[in-house]
């Protein structure tokens, strides 16, 4: 196992781990009704920030399967959004721990893996950005499938937990 792959594992280790800590202590906090309105917006904007900036992502990712851009723009945009992404998903996590109810339900259970998967997945991802990176103007199919289907994973997730998140919101 190479020391970028033990790296990596140790990574998704501690965002399991985080997320886990997350989970246990949501349900043990408590806000005023004043400050969950200030909590809402904080996420909504953390929303903005992380999704909007994976969509940014995957959407350059299409332009180039569609041969609009080159992969080095792909790679490029991926870099530049790869804080605002992880930003965005810690915001999302922090308000999401003030906001969360303290009987979780079965939709609140999915989102919540949702959002594992999202971190998850951007742990995975970063890795394949540097691959892609490296690999010049032509890398091989099996990075290119890895790297689609990472985005499909994304997007499965960021979207799985704003429509949850909408219509909790709506109950």
């Amino acid at each position: 196992m190479t020391p970028s792959v033990r790296f990596t594992l140790l990574i998704g280790v501690g965002v399991v781990l985080l997320w886990s800590v997350v989970v246990w202590l949501s349900p043990q906090l408590q806000v005023t009704a004043g400050l969950r309105e200030l909590v809402r917006f904080g996420h909504l904007a953390a929303l903005v920030l992380g999704f909007g900036a994976a969509l940014t992502v995957e959407w350059f990712g299409l332009l180039w399967l569609l041969g609009r851009r080159p992969l080095s723009a792909v790679t490029q945009v991926a870099q530049g959004a790869h804080l605002p992404i992880w930003l965005g998903l810690a915001g999302l996590t922090a308000s999401g721990m003030l906001l969360s109810p303290a009987q979780p339900t079965v939709a609140g259970t999915i989102k919540l893996g949702a959002v594992l998967l999202v971190a998850l997945n951007g742990v995975y991802a970063a890795r394949l950005q540097q691959q892609l990176a490296g690999a010049g103007a032509t890398p091989s199919r099996p990075l290119l499938v890895r790297a689609a289907m990472a985005g499909g994973v994304s997007q499965l997730g960021w979207w799985s937990a704003v429509v949850i998140g909408f219509l909790a919101a709506r109950a």
